[in-house]
């Protein structure tokens, strides 16, 4: 894929947006500073002893391993009894992808319960939570694409 030759300009590529600050022509190959989210942002090998930590809901954890405007990937963590508020997100589709333990997803009006290595993906608008209802703790992926930054609309139960 080669970019047009209008500086600054904003392209995709798979669900990377880029915003060129500077390009140059060299024997054919483009050199390309792009920022996500006006950050510059270096190619990274990411884990959950590199990437931003936040907690969540009753002391669940999150790791930040990808957050563009274009795509966002968490690693989470759920102890044994915690839930997190029902919701749905205007724009996202989520992925959810079990990593150890079993998780419990209400999806509008049904209950989805995943186990180790299965994963489910969640369209826009779905009015959906999360629950870790097992005597074990839970560890997933969430990938959102675009990222739910902004997008979330939480709903009283």
């Amino acid at each position: 894929m080669k970019p047009t030759q209008h500086k600054y300009e904003v392209f995709a590529i798979g669900f990377q947006r880029f915003e060129v600050l500077e390009k140059r022509e060299t024997s054919y190959i483009y050199v390309l500073c792009a920022t996500f989210n006006n950050t510059l942002m270096p190619e990274k090998i990411m884990d959950r002893h590199t990437a931003e930590h936040y907690l969540w809901g009753d002391n669940c954890d999150s790791w930040v391993l990808a957050d563009t405007v274009g795509l966002s990937v968490k690693q989470e963590s759920m102890p044994i009894g915690t839930k997190e508020k029902l919701h749905f997100h205007a724009n996202a589709q989520q992925f959810f992808f079990i990593l150890k333990g079993s998780a419990t997803l209400y999806l509008e009006n049904n209950k989805v319960i995943l186990t180790e290595q299965r994963g489910i993906l969640i369209q826009p608008k779905t009015k959906h939570f999360i629950a870790n209802e097992n005597s074990e703790q839970l560890d997933f992926l969430v990938i959102s694409q675009p990222t739910t930054n902004n997008d979330r609309t939480n709903i009283d139960q």
